[in-house]
């Protein structure tokens, strides 16, 4: 069992090694959902039923 629990946190950390190298990978992954909350929350700007605002909804 302690073999592919070691084999598995390797395969974690390379996997995740090669993903930080990736910029693009990177910038998109951390962008995307900021600019998706930002895109709605112009769209919907009001408060929805409940008095909740739709950016404090989606988050």
């Amino acid at each position: 069992m302690t073999r592919v629990l070691t084999h598995g946190m390797r395969r974690g950390v390379l996997e995740i090694k090669q993903f930080l190298r990736s910029r693009e990978s990177v910038v998109f992954t951390l962008a995307f959902p900021i600019l998706m909350v930002s895109i709605f929350s112009l769209i919907y700007p009001g408060t929805m039923t409940g008095g909740i605002q739709y950016g404090q909804y989606i988050v």
